[in-house]
């Protein structure tokens, strides 16, 4: 759909796609808890907060960015995206 709105092609099957599909699947995974992810486990158990401590290597918050950045027409003129990343000195 946004991609209709700013009149853009779709990311759909690009390398960009594939970042918000690793995105995407962190995501549910945290808002769609499982009943092993809300109970004490052990390493044998494939939970939510193993998947993300392996994911160490992602970087998530650069995928999002550069996905956000894919939509410059509705996001040129917000101050905060040429704010990334953020260095507090």
């Amino acid at each position: 759909m946004l991609p209709q709105i700013f009149e853009l092609s779709s990311p759909k099957g690009g390398s960009l796609w594939e970042k918000y599909k690793t995105i995407k699947k962190a995501r549910d995974r945290i808002i769609h808890l499982k009943s092993i992810d809300k109970r004490a486990s052990g390493p044998e158990d494939e939970t939510i907060w193993g998947t993300l401590l392996r994911m160490h290597n992602e970087p998530l918050s650069d995928y999002a960015h550069s996905i956000i950045g894919y939509f410059k027409p509705a996001i040129q003129n917000r101050g905060y995206f040429g704010k990334y990343p953020y260095n507090p000195t």
